[in-house]
């Protein structure tokens, strides 16, 4: 493939493998392996409104007898998000990679937790996220610059909170990209 400049978000992990970029020149990271979790994620969308959640982004679920931790709510970022913001929302279900099952143990989480019954749930899918959250070592910031450094010496420019292998917010994604961009003109 032939460029001048090329930019990208995919996870740094999958770059490395593609550029072969920890062989290249006097590196020193041969060894290093970014790592990362998985997470299970199920959206849903059901037919009611739960007052509990209706006005909040997340709720944690620090719970070590159920593999849920986190709910979201899509209805409170944008009432777009949703087919009506007044009797139906938008959720999505993370679930920790042990679960056998993230459907039925959404479900029965939000059964349990929240009275919502099969009955309720209009839209349900399923996602795992692979790479989900990085996980950060004690070489992870030299690392990771050095590897980043090594990439722009081949014109290759990594972003977001993938491409740049660090736990960031989509607003920080967006300023990455632009601050990109205006550094290319």
């Amino acid at each position: 493939v032939s460029y001048d400049k090329l930019v990208t978000s995919i996870p740094l992990v999958d770059l490395i493998s593609l550029t072969n970029i920890l062989s290249l020149g006097k590196r020193t990271l041969k060894s290093y392996k970014p790592r990362s979790s998985t997470t299970k994620v199920v959206h849903l969308g059901i037919k009611k409104i739960i007052p509990e959640i209706s006005n909040i982004s997340w709720v944690y679920i620090p719970d070590p007898r159920t593999c849920v931790y986190r709910i979201g709510n899509y209805s409170f970022s944008s009432p777009y998000m949703t087919g009506s913001s007044t009797t139906a929302m938008s959720l999505y279900i993370e679930l920790s990679d042990s679960s056998i099952d993230p459907i039925n143990d959404s479900c029965e989480f939000m059964q349990a937790n929240y009275q919502i019954s099969r009955e309720d749930i209009e839209v349900i899918t399923y996602n795992c996220l692979n790479p989900a959250y990085v996980i950060f070592d004690s070489n992870h910031d030299i690392n990771t610059k050095e590897i980043i450094s090594a990439l722009k010496e081949y014109g290759i420019y990594t972003i977001g909170r993938y491409g740049s292998w660090d736990y960031i917010s989509m607003e920080d994604s967006i300023l990455m990209g632009q601050k990109l961009a205006d550094s290319m003109n």
